[in-house]
Formats: C-alpha cells, sequence, structure tokens
C-alpha cells in the first residue's frame, strides 16, 4: 500500500477530544465570570427607596359665608306688552306715519298710545259714511214730522173730548138731538185713532233712526279696520308695510312666529317689562315657588363668565353682589302639569328692574335662587373629589418654617377628609362637617395626591394669610 493511504493511528482521535473537551470548560468559565460581573450591587451598596420631592399644589381657604342654591334654566325673553297690528280690510296703504323730520318711519320709534301708524286708502268707505250720515239726516227729519203729527193727533183728541162733553150737556138738557150726539162721539173715536197711528208711526221711524244710525257707526267702524294705531305707549320692533303696498290677510304667513314677525303689517312692544318662558327639569320642581328671585344673564354669555365679568370668582356668593346685579326677576307663575314630552315644567319669569339691558326675543340664562344658608362652610368646586361617589377632600397641614430651615415655608402634608356635602351656589359647595372654616384645600394637582403626601404650595400667599 502506497504510503499516501496509510491508516491513522489510534492515538490522534484521542488528542481531538482532549481539545474539544477543554474548548467547553473554558466557555463556561468565561459565561460564569461575565454573570457576576453584570449583577446587580447588594442592598448595603445602593438603597432601595428614594424620598419623592414634594408636589406643587395650589390652595383654597374654606370659608363661611352666606351660600345660595340656584336653579339654572334658559329661555327667550319677550315683552309683556306685545301688540301685532294689522288691517281688517284689503286694500292699498295710503298713508304710513312720518317721523317729526318728515323721515320714514322706522323700526325702533317710539310711539305713543292712539297714535295712528298707517291707513289703507279710505275713499270707498268714505263714500259708505256719507251715504249713511244721509240717511241717518233723513230718518231723523221724518221723526221730527212724525213727532209733530203726534202734537197734532193729540190737540185733535183734546178738541174732541171736549165737544163730546159738551155734547153731554146739551143732551142732558135736550138742547141737541142723539144723532149730533152720537157725531160727537164719533169724533173722539177718530181722534184716538189718528193719535194711535200717530205714536206707532213715530215708534216706526224712531227705529229707522237707530238703524240708520247702526249703519252709520259700521261705516265708521270701518275706518277703524283700516287704520292702524297703536294701543299702547311703545317702539316699533317690526314694519312691514310702505306706502303704496297692496294688503290683503293672505299676506300674513302664521305658520311660525318667525314669519309672522316678518309679514304683520307693525308689531309694536313696551320694552320696559319682559316675560321669560323656561322650562325646568321635573325633579327640580318642587324646589320652585312663585316669587322666588331670578337672576338673569342676557345674551349667549355663561353664568361663570358673566358672574367674573362682574366681580372676582371667590366673591360671586357676597350678599353685595347679589343686590346689586343689574338685570333682575322673580318668578311668576309655574305651570302645575309636567310636560310629558320633554319631562319638564314650564314657568315664566318676569323682569323687575334691568330690562333695558334686554332685547325682545333675545336668549337669556336664568339663575333661580332655591335655597338660602347663612354661616355655612363652603369651598369652591375645584377642591372636591370622589370616590365612589363620596365626596373628600386634601386638607394641607402647613409645615412652620424654623430658623434654620426657613425654606419650608411653603410646605405641608396633605390629609385626605372624606366631607358630607350640602347645597351647592355657582362656584361653591357646602361642607356639612370635617373641615372647619380657614382650613387649606388643595384645588389644582389634587388628583396627584395620596393620603400623608408632602405637598409645596404654590400659591404661598393665602398660606401666609392662615397662618396670620
Amino acid at each position: 500500500m502506497s504510503p499516501l493511504f496509510k491508516k491513522p493511528k489510534a492515538g490522534w482521535w484521542k488528542g481531538i477530544a482532549t481539545i474539544l473537551t477543554l474548548s467547553v470548560v473554558a466557555g463556561l468559565l468565561y459565561f460564569y465570570v461575565n454573570r457576576e460581573a453584570a449583577s446587580p450591587q447588594t442592598s448595603e451598596e445602593v438603597p432601595l427607596t428614594k424620598e419623592h420631592p414634594p408636589q406643587p399644589i395650589r390652595v383654597a381657604s374654606a370659608t363661611q359665608e352666606t351660600i345660595r342654591a340656584w336653579v339654572f334654566a334658559e329661555g327667550t325673553a319677550r315683552s309683556v306688552q306685545r301688540e301685532y297690528l294689522t288691517f281688517d280690510r284689503a286694500g292699498r296703504v295710503t298713508f304710513v306715519k312720518k317721523r317729526e323730520d318728515g323721515e320714514d318711519l322706522r323700526t325702533g320709534e317710539e310711539v305713543t298710545k292712539g297714535t295712528v301708524l298707517a291707513r289703507l286708502d279710505v275713499r270707498q268707505y268714505e263714500s259708505e259714511i256719507d251715504s249713511a250720515e244721509a240717511n241717518v239726516a233723513e230718518a231723523k227729519a221724518q221723526l221730527n214730522v212724525a213727532q209733530s203729527d203726534i202734537t197734532k193727533a193729540q190737540t185733535q183728541y183734546d178738541l174732541a173730548n171736549a165737544q163730546l162733553r159738551r155734547a153731554k150737556q146739551l143732551r142732558n138738557n135736550q138742547a141737541i138731538s142723539d144723532a149730533e150726539f152720537e157725531e160727537a162721539e164719533a169724533t173722539l173715536k177718530d181722534a184716538e185713532a189718528g193719535q194711535t197711528a200717530a205714536n206707532v208711526k213715530l215708534q216706526a221711524l224712531e227705529a229707522s233712526v237707530k238703524a240708520a244710525q247702526a249703519k252709520l257707526r259700521q261705516a265708521e267702524l270701518t275706518l277703524d279696520e283700516i287704520e292702524i294705531v297703536s294701543p299702547i305707549d311703545g317702539i316699533i320692533a317690526y314694519l312691514n308695510i310702505e306706502e303704496g303696498f297692496y294688503f290683503t290677510q293672505n299676506n300674513i304667513r302664521t305658520t311660525s312666529e318667525s314669519e309672522a314677525l316678518q309679514t304683520i303689517p307693525v308689531v309694536v312692544i313696551d320694552p320696559r317689562h319682559y316675560e321669560i318662558t323656561v322650562d325646568v327639569p321635573a325633579y327640580q320642581a318642587n324646589r320652585l315657588q312663585v316669587n322666588q328671585e331670578v337672576l338673569i344673564i342676557p345674551g349667549d354669555m355663561s353664568a361663570t363668565a358673566a358672574f367674573e365679568g362682574v366681580v372676582k370668582p371667590e366673591e360671586v356668593n357676597s350678599k353685595e353682589v347679589i343686590d346689586t346685579w343689574k338685570v333682575r326677576g322673580t318668578v311668576f307663575s309655574i305651570n302645575p302639569a309636567v310636560n310629558p314630552g320633554g319631562r319638564s315644567v314650564q314657568m315664566k319669569i318676569r323682569t323687575t328692574s334691568g330690562a333695558e339691558q334686554l332685547k325682545d326675543g333675545m336668549f337669556v340664562a336664568c339663575w333661580i335662587q332655591v335655597e338660602n344658608k347663612e354661616n355655612a362652610t363652603v369651598a369652591p368646586f375645584d377642591a372636591f373629589l370622589y370616590e365612589e361617589n363620596r365626596p373628600y377632600v386634601f386638607v394641607i397641614d402647613p409645615q412652620q418654617p424654623t430658623e434654620e430651615e426657613p425654606e419650608k415655608h411653603d410646605l405641608g402634608i396633605v390629609r385626605r377628609v372624606d366631607v358630607p356635602v350640602g347645597i351647592e351656589s355657582l362656584t361653591n359647595r357646602e361642607i356639612i362637617a370635617g373641615v372647619n372654616p380657614g382650613k387649606l384645600l388643595a384645588t389644582d394637582g389634587r388628583y396627584r395626591l395620596v393620603d400623608g403626601a408632602p405637598v409645596r404650595i404654590v400659591n404661598s400667599e393665602i398660606l401666609t394669610q392662615a397662618r396670620k
């Protein structure tokens, strides 16, 4: 056999096995050493816990004051006196009142009761009045003739009666015949009949005069039907006619209030008093009473914004602010029935002051005072939190600064306090128990707090006041 194809010796395989074994052992040693190097330090080398820094928060003081509960409602202000004026006849408008300077009448103009604002063409109706007046005059003339006939018939009766009495005396003295006496009796009967006929004629003519006068009044009433006269002192809210305009009742559309206001010839309102119709949820109805005080907020301004526009939010509940509120009213009426569709109760509010701030048709918000409690402990809404519908607050126990640590003047510890609550005002809520007036309550940042957490008070001026 050639030397190139010799069979290997048995010792060669043993060398290969030894090399592989040493490689595996070296790899295991390397893995073990690296694991020990990467393992964390012991608890003796690194602390297990760290002290958390104080949470920054803002606080508010619980105060003792009068708190008022309110019910909110919205509605549209309408003038209490609101007159829709139109013609009762059809015709062409020939007159619309001018202003004192000769300019055309326009909306916003003041008018007085009894002022003629517009008129249709009167020529046809004036001729009817002239005819009716002539009929009245003719009837009165015939009545005067009838009254003269009554006087003449009475005179003839008196004469015939006197002649009959004389005839009786002469017949008793046998100075006249029976035929002459009977003639005297017949003359008296004729006089009586003439008197009766004159009275009947007089009564008929009196009825004719009354009928003619009634037709005259009817014709004169037509003039009222073709005129628009202001029935109140007020201002013109809508003016939808002008001279030359041909009016018919078909021009007026009443399918909606908006269409009516745009087609009724004239609308006059009294801007001194307004009525607001609102719907209140049925569950609030038992808290409502006639003559309760109402604060009215004009326009689309929110209640909170309206209050903050007048006073600072923390002063909203003060008696001075409520007493000086500009637009005010009272509950005028409450519907005893519940609207089945909206499950609400309709009520009407009438202004008592500040009506000049409103406009007819303006959408307004109303706050109805339904409850009043004096010397109550109250806190702002943003001091409260809820857990399973149970309210609680975080009370801050301030740390007293020392000479060694003066920087702790704005630090404190929070304490969770469950609180029963009472009535609510526009910005505050009553705390019945658990918190005394003057205590500091967490507001901004309260959601990050837990019982016993350290805090840093951002608005430290309140803290300074509390320490005083």
